[in-house]
Formats: structure tokens, C-alpha cells, sequence
């Protein structure tokens, strides 16, 4: 399924939200076995699709709870078949990327694991939970084509310009590595920096330091590191605003979500608001659509809870696939639709937060921006 598929009405995202919460109020708890129960085979149809391609569809089965009564027989019967299908790839991925470690490893190539590879162990109670579509890591420029050779040798293939991607200023890693096991198709991308350089049109933030820290990849699989829980709340973040407009995805706003809620007590919170502003600022507007725990709310200056969970964002103003905009909607909707936003996404787009004054942004900036981004997107892609 492709990741871009158009969100649908609000009352359908409002079930995805609520389903994939864990410890819902009593409120929700009702309003989620309602809908549930209101919802047609049409619907349900729907819902599956959307989940799938948002890969938050082991989630929802995780924490439905008592909405999970309200499934009827073949709704149950696909959320089953999906879930049984999302723990057979990732037993195959697990195994796969732990040869890729343990080979980088014994060759004392150091890589840090980037995004969902790391957070399937740290903020997952199970891999199953978190679905991946490759495995990101960071190795050291001079060192990236040691990694390559290694993963050549356990029967990956691909090839680049290695020295052409590292100058790219857009670039952030080598074309990706395959390998079928199990007639899967498995892929592991080699980062050689965490973020681009700062380009016309894009949000440029400073590159922090790479300190890390350990995690076992799988109970008995080898030891592996991961930025360290600031650094890696930065990259979340900054990945998620980074892709807003072609393919955000639902399970990258719970990741950050997630580490923040699983990390609350190892970060210093007020350091993180003075430098590394973006992470706070996103964390406030995820918690428009999950409440975050109180105290975590209370170290981010956050007002107080709403009494249940909102309905917003509307997933469906921005962003959408640049094609499949301009063919369903027309040049001039979709034009409008990329310049004019609504206020939630223009704010996570800016790192404005859920307090900060929009109108610069919405009149003048943004628009400037999106002008600027375009037509570096555009020459770039033609250079290609």
C-alpha cells in the first residue's frame, strides 16, 4: 500500500486517534465503542487501509481495549490478519539487521541506529508494535565504505557514488542497501549525517553532537547504540517537520509522542526549550491531539488538560502528495492548499508551537518559503 493515501473525514481520523491511545478516560473509552459500533463495512474497510499505510494498525490492536468488543467478526478477523502479518516482517527484520550489527560490530565499525530501528526496543514493548521499512544507520563519513563492503558481503546489493552523495548538501545517505530473506525485500540506508545542510527554502537547525547511548537489539541480539534521549527527541522531531509536506505519517508524530512520555525523567526539559526549541514546540501540538502525561505537560509550561482527546489536527488540510493533489484537486486548489495551510501544520511546519503568533507565517513567510522550496525541489529534480 502506498504511504500517501488521503486522509478521509474527521469523525474516521477521530477513531484513529482514540484507538491507538493507551489509558483513555472513561469518556473516550464510550465515544471510541460507539464509533466502533456505528462504523459501516465500508468504513471499516477504510479504517484498515488508513491504518496500514500510517503503520499504526499494531498499535490500534495494542490499545483498543474494551472498543475491541464492538469489532464485528471480519473487521476482527483483518485486524488479526494484519497484525499476524506486521510480527512475521518484523521477525525477519529483526534477525536480518541484527547480522548487520553484529558484522559492523566485530569489524569495530562504529553506527549509531537512527529512528525506528533503535525505537522498536526502546519505546516498544514489542518490535512487532513499530513497522519499519528499512533500517537507518549513522556511521562515520570515513568509515561508510567499510560499512558497504560488510553489507555486500551478507548478500546486500546496491550501488552509489559514495564521494558524490556525501558532497550533495540535500543528501543524507548513500542510495539504499537490499536483499530479499524470505521473499521479503529488506534495505539498510547508511547515513553519513543526520540532517541536511541548510538549503534555500528549509528549515536549518544545528547539527548537536553524537554522544550515544547503548541498547540490546532484541533480547539476545547484539549490542547497539542510539542517539542519546535529547539528540534523538531533536532528530524525531526535525524528521517529522522535515517530511511535512510529502509523506508525514501518523506513526512519526507518536514516536515523538512516545519517546518523550518514555524519556521524561532522563531529559532536563527547560535546557531542552533554550536549545533545542523545535522539540517543544512539536511536543505542544501533539498534545493538542494526545494529551501529554501532566507532568510532562507541567516541565513544558503546557496550560491544563483538555477533559478528553480533541479531534485536531484535520489531517486532510495539509499535507497531501504533490501528484495526487494536482490531479484530484486541480493546480489552483492544490496552490492553495500548499500556501495556506491550516494553523496546526503552518505551526508544526515552523516550529511556532501552539502558542506563538501565526500571522507572520500565514500572510508573508510561509508563502515565501514554500516559493523558495519548490523551486529548489524543482531544479534539483530536473538535475537528476
Amino acid at each position: 500500500m502506498s504511504k500517501n493515501t488521503a486522509w478521509p473525514d474527521t469523525e474516521l481520523q477521530r477513531l484513529i486517534f482514540l484507538a491507538m491511545t493507551p489509558g483513555r478516560n472513561a469518556r473516550d473509552d464510550a465515544e471510541l465503542s460507539t464509533g466502533c459500533s456505528r462504523l459501516s463495512p465500508s468504513g471499516w474497510d477504510r479504517l484498515w487501509q488508513l491504518s496500514e499505510n500510517q503503520g499504526v494498525t499494531s498499535l490500534i490492536h495494542a490499545n483498543l481495549g474494551s472498543a475491541g468488543s464492538q469489532l464485528p467478526d471480519l473487521a476482527r478477523q483483518v485486524l488479526l490478519g494484519l497484525v499476524l502479518r506486521q510480527r512475521h516482517a518484523s521477525r525477519i527484520q529483526q534477525a536480518a539487521f541484527a547480522e548487520v550489527l553484529k558484522a559492523l560490530n566485530a569489524a569495530r565499525v562504529p553506527a549509531l541506529v537512527l529512528k525506528g530501528g533503535a525505537l522498536c526496543h526502546l519505546i516498544y514493548e514489542s518490535p512487532a508494535l513499530r513497522p519499519m521499512s528499512d533500517l537507518d544507520l549513522l556511521i562515520p563519513p570515513g568509515q561508510i565504505g567499510r560499512a558497504q563492503e560488510l553489507l555486500f558481503d551478507l548478500g546486500f546489493n546496491g550501488a552509489g557514488d559514495i564521494k558524490r552523495r556525501q558532497a550533495r548538501a540535500d543528501s543524507m545517505h548513500l542510495e539504499p542497501l537490499t536483499c530479499t530473506r524470505e521473499g521479503m525485500r529488506l534495505a539498510v540506508e547508511l547515513h553519513h549525517r543526520l540532517s541536511r545542510e541548510q538549503i534555500p527554502g528549509h528549515i536549518g537547525l544545528s547539527e548537536p553532537e553524537s554522544d550515544s547511548m547503548e541498547f540490546r537489539f532484541g533480547a539476545d541480539g547484539p549490542i547497539a547504540e542510539a542517539l542519546r534521549p535529547e539528540k534523538m527527541l531533536w532528530h524525531l522531531c526535525h524528521h517529522l517537520v522535515d517530511h511535512c509536506i510529502f509523506s508525514v505519517r501518523l506513526l512519526w508524530m507518536w514516536d515523538v509522542r512516545a519517546y518523550a512520555v518514555r524519556y521524561e525523567d532522563s531529559i532536563d526539559w527547560s535546557a531542552l526549550a533554550r536549545e533545542i526549541p523545535l522539540a517543544a514546540s512539536t511536543l505542544s501540538l501533539l498534545d493538542q491531539v494526545w494529551p501529554l502525561p501532566p507532568g510532562l505537560r507541567s516541565s513544558l509550561g503546557l496550560k491544563a488538560p483538555p477533559g478528553s482527546l480533541t479531534p485536531s489536527p484535520d489531517l486532510r488540510q495539509w499535507p497531501t502528495p504533490w501528484t495526487k493533489a494536482m490531479r484530484e484537486k486541480g493546480a489552483l486548489a492544490f496552490a492553495g492548499q500548499l500556501f495556506f495551510p491550516s494553523a496546526w501544520w503552518l505551526r508544526l511546519y515552523h516550529g511556532l508551537g501552539a502558542r506563538s503568533a501565526v500571522w507572520p507565517y500565514r500572510f508573508w513567510l510561509h508563502p515565501v518559503h514554500m516559493v523558495r522550496r519548490v523551486w529548489y525541489w524543482r531544479s534539483h529534480t530536473e538535475e537528476d
